[in-house]
């Protein structure tokens, strides 16, 4: 019978649910991170957990929303739910970041202050799962997100990459990214993907987990995971398996159906000298290039139904008032008509407000 741990660590509160043993040789798992806010996230999540059970690994699962699946709970080995989620440093008063480029061409320039709350609650998971791993002796881990479908020829892809950074005497696998920019661009190291032994990885990451800690330090939360991830261990790069991009080529690894879901949470901007014109901006954004279906409705009535193909973008504008106190609902479709994302924001006072000094729009 599954034995269920209730262990208060430290505020927030962690729950472990413990349910079976590995029967291999050498004790590998695989964390899953996910944020399963809606019924297709779910399905995700259970098709990720699918597709690499069996195959050697134990299965931890890690989020800061409550799960509320039998099926999920039992195709884990430990499930981790942190009770802090922090949506957004800005919106609880505790960081302000500076502006960072959102979209431009010719046209427009759109800017947006970045905001990494994410990513801290992303750390979180991994710092939570790996700790959890390290305590119990585990030899290696990998770590994916929670929407990352694979084949079984990409898992045992996984499974070689793995057996290679033993056989070289390696402690962690990376993949390593160039981004081309100013100055010769920068480095990063991908955080959707990466894994290695867990003594090795708590002891060298060195990244504030505690949230104080992480306000306290600004270049944490002015910086993207990926390039922390680059900055931090980049000095143990002799120690670890790097991959280009070209050694890694999973093609459902960052599956098609992925989106980013900043392009589509808070589509609304200002110009900097107009504070009661409110511009509606909607693109996508695939890891792969993708036509999507947006609706939007106000108040329950559909507003805008938007076809978005690559490269394209919605613009318009309203006055304020037109919007003030309405609910707006985003629903975004696949272009198999699956339903991806589904978001809606109540333009209160405060709310518009916050949009006027986060997200900013420039006409060339």
């Amino acid at each position: 019978m599954n034995r269920l741990l209730n262990k208060k660590i430290k505020q927030p509160i962690y729950y472990f649910l413990y349910m079976k043993n590995n029967v291999y040789g050498m004790k590998s798992a695989f964390v899953i991170s996910s944020y399963p806010s809606n019924q297709t996230k779910i399905d995700w999540l259970k098709d990720t957990i699918n597709c690499v059970k069996g195959k050697g690994f134990d299965i931890v699962l890690c989020t800061n929303l409550p799960i509320k699946d039998d099926e999920i709970y039992s195709s884990v080995d430990y499930f981790i739910y942190d009770k802090l989620d922090i949506k957004s440093f800005t919106e609880m008063g505790l960081i302000y970041p500076e502006w960072g480029q959102y979209f431009y061409n010719d046209i427009v320039e759109i800017n947006q202050k970045f905001d990494n709350a994410y990513h801290f609650d992303l750390y979180r998971c991994m710092y939570n799962s790996v700790s959890l791993l390290n305590g119990l002796n585990y030899d290696f881990f990998y770590y994916i997100e929670g929407d990352s479908i694979l084949d079984d020829s990409e898992v045992n892809q996984m499974i070689d990459i793995r057996d290679r950074m033993f056989r070289e005497n390696k402690n962690m696998v990376f993949v390593q990214h160039h981004v081309d920019g100013a100055f010769g661009g920068y480095y990063m190291y991908q955080t959707m993907f990466f894994g290695g032994k867990p003594s090795f990885f708590m002891k060298n990451i060195n990244i504030p987990f505690e949230l104080q800690d992480w306000i306290d330090t600004p270049y944490l939360h002015g910086t993207c995971l990926e390039l922390i991830f680059f900055d931090k261990l980049k000095i143990y790069s002799n120690e670890m398996l790097i991959l280009d991009k070209e050694e890694w080529k999973l093609k459902k690894f960052n599956n098609s159906k992925k989106i980013d879901e900043f392009y589509y949470r808070e589509p609304f901007f200002f110009e900097k000298d107009k504070p009661y014109i409110i511009q509606f901006f909607v693109t996508s954004n695939f890891i792969e290039p993708k036509t999507i279906y947006v609706k939007m409705f106000m108040d329950g009535v559909l507003y805008k139904d938007l076809e978005v193909r690559p490269g394209w973008y919605h613009l318009w504008h309203e006055d304020v008032n037109f919007i003030l106190n309405k609910k707006i609902r985003q629903i975004v479709y696949s272009e198999d008509n699956v339903e991806i994302l589904n978001i809606e924001n109540i333009m209160t006072p405060n709310r518009i407000d916050f949009f006027r000094k986060t997200k900013e729009i420039k006409f060339k």
